[in-house]
């Protein structure tokens, strides 16, 4: 969710709602995909239209493009870092009294008994 109002967060990055219930309130999956544009066809060779014309002209005269290189969209570096388990702060101990702050128990006093492995 980037943008989303004060009002579904709790705090700063913290949504009120989980991810499930955000996708079925926006109803993605009831949204039809759109379809490509499908290619149509050249001309008979008898129909020669005047846009082929300029469309030569435009290509023959044209500057190239500088911002070229800035358009191409470069494809991400593989990383291969280790996955380890995220640290908790160090105020987070067994037996610490925590608030849940989001999905279906948020509000709710938890006691935090300790970190899994994964």
């Amino acid at each position: 969710m980037a943008k989303s109002a004060h009002k579904n967060q709790l705090a700063p990055g913290i949504s009120r709602l989980s991810r499930s219930k955000v996708f079925s309130k926006r109803a993605a999956y009831k949204v039809a995909k759109e379809s490509k544009p499908v290619a149509t066809e050249a001309p008979a060779q008898g129909e020669h239209k005047s846009y082929v014309k300029n469309d030569l002209v435009v290509a023959l005269t044209a500057k190239p493009n500088v911002m070229s290189q800035a358009l191409e969209v470069r494809k991400a570096k593989a990383t291969h870092k280790a996955q380890r388990a995220p640290k908790l702060r160090q105020s987070i101990t067994p037996g610490t009294v925590l608030i849940m702050l989001a999905g279906r128990f948020r509000g709710q006093r938890v006691v935090f008994l300790k970190q899994l492995a994964s």
